[in-house]
């Protein structure tokens, strides 16, 4: 029998790390508040699958390598599955505003210099999963498109999506992210074919 069990590493400056500003890291990826929050309080989650002893040797290996500079919290099975619920759902940033959230696929490794890049220049939070391949990326204000997409390109490429936006940055900031304008001309052919009407999202895909 495989199982999966994560370690939560908590107060330690991590390259992947999941990041609340100044909420309370119990809605950023933990499941629950191991103490009290504290402003920008730091979470890694490592999740470590198979056979029973293989997880607990290296669990424990990893847990005492790392006790010496921060908390670490092995997580059972029921708060495992929750903790990875929350984070597949984007629970930190379920928070019922319009603030803007981007959806960011990067080489993995380089999403840690993404948001490093934005936060010179607009107020953004963030939490990072895939090994910082995949960012969810949260604004304080406008969507900032153009700021998102000229460091995603100088860090190699990527893709943006915007997820959420007030209906006023909606209006004027495209959702997904600029393809090639061959491939734009390949799209519009394909959708003429099948779609000549232009009944299907119009203006949006393709």
């Amino acid at each position: 029998m495989r199982i999966q069990t994560p370690l939560v590493v908590e107060g330690v400056d991590v390259r992947f790390e999941a990041e609340c500003g100044d909420q309370p890291m119990a809605g950023a990826g933990a499941p629950r508040r191991a103490r009290p929050a504290a402003p920008c309080r730091r979470h890694k989650a490592a999740r470590h699958e198979g056979l029973p002893g293989s997880v607990d040797v290296r669990i424990e290996k990893l847990a005492a390598a790392m006790s010496a500079f921060a908390t670490v919290t092995r997580l059972e099975q029921p708060e495992s599955h929750k903790l990875w619920q929350e984070i597949r759902d984007v629970l930190p940033y379920a928070d019922g505003t319009a603030r803007p959230v981007w959806r960011v696929s990067v080489a993995p490794g380089t999403g840690h210099q993404l948001v490093a890049a934005l936060r010179l220049e607009a107020a953004v939070d963030a939490f990072y999963d895939w090994q910082g391949g995949l960012v969810w990326m949260r604004m304080e204000a406008g969507p900032e498109a153009e700021l998102v997409r000229r460091y995603i390109k100088a860090l190699g490429g990527g893709h943006a999506t915007l997820i959420r936006a007030s209906d006023e940055a909606r209006a004027v900031t495209s959702a997904f992210h600029p393809e090639l304008e061959a491939v734009v001309m390949l799209s519009r052919r394909v959708k003429e074919k099948f779609d000549p009407a232009g009944i299907f999202n119009p203006g949006k895909m393709g």
